[in-house]
């Protein structure tokens, strides 16, 4: 089993912690297909499709259960900041709307290019690596599985730039990273979502439903899994 830690340059913004696998996925995704477009549906071919690439290429071992021995974001220490984001039209971009005849200005009352305001949670951590200089921001980790660490950092390197939303507008954003190799295994239910179905349906005391494979944004996956705190 592997940990890699990251050394954050900005505050990271979540709603539901990452997890690892689904970050390496995104990454596989915009390798192999650099010039498609994102989207927040997909018909079950093209989910097919994304599921057998995943299994044939992602550089993690897979449980017999059906998903990665990846991890969820752990971290220590979590401080949370209220912070606003941000979308308005610049007026100075008006030239380039073509409207064709009609003389008009861009709508910013209403419809694609209306402004906003949104208030979201920044989360600032603590950083106890003792490798990774200090930050302000803190540091993040995962746990995953591989035979191939090389491709998993070729993967980061060249296509991940942040961990959690609003990566575009600076969130999340990383310096640095170290992965070391660990000695104790990969305990998949103190780690990552998995369902209560293969867990015997014990009692457990934070159990919601969520996906717990990829793709993790097709609801049709959903169960009831048990989510480990962050403090295992």
């Amino acid at each position: 089993m592997y940990k890699i830690t990251f050394r954050l340059a900005a505050p990271c913004v979540f709603i539901d912690r990452p997890i690892f696998d689904s970050i390496l996925a995104y990454a596989l995704w915009r390798e192999q297909e650099p010039n498609a477009p994102q989207k927040l549906s997909y018909t079950e071919k093209e989910t097919a499709v994304f599921n057998a690439m995943l299994r044939d290429r992602l550089p993690l071992r897979w449980h017999e259960d059906g998903y990665p021995l990846a991890s969820l974001l752990f971290f220590e220490e979590r401080r949370e900041q209220i912070d606003v984001k941000r979308k308005k039209w610049d007026a100075a971009h008006d030239d380039y709307a073509d409207f064709g005849k009609q003389k008009r200005q861009i709508r910013v009352n209403a419809g694609a290019y209306k402004s906003y305001e949104i208030p979201r949670v920044a989360n600032i951590f603590a950083s106890p690596h003792g490798t990774l200089p200090f930050s302000p921001f803190g540091h993040v980790w995962f746990y995953f599985v591989s035979d191939d660490v090389a491709r998993v950092r070729y993967l980061l390197d060249n296509f991940i730039a942040g961990i959690g939303k609003d990566i575009g507008t600076g969130k999340g954003r990383w310096s640095e990273y170290v992965i070391e190799e660990r000695p104790e295994p990969f305990v998949a239910e103190k780690m990552r979502p998995v369902p209560m179905r293969f867990l015997g349906n014990r009692e457990q005391a934070n159990v919601r439903l969520r996906t717990w494979k990829p793709p993790y944004w097709d609801g049709r996956g959903a169960e009831l899994c048990l989510i480990p705190h962050v403090e295992q």
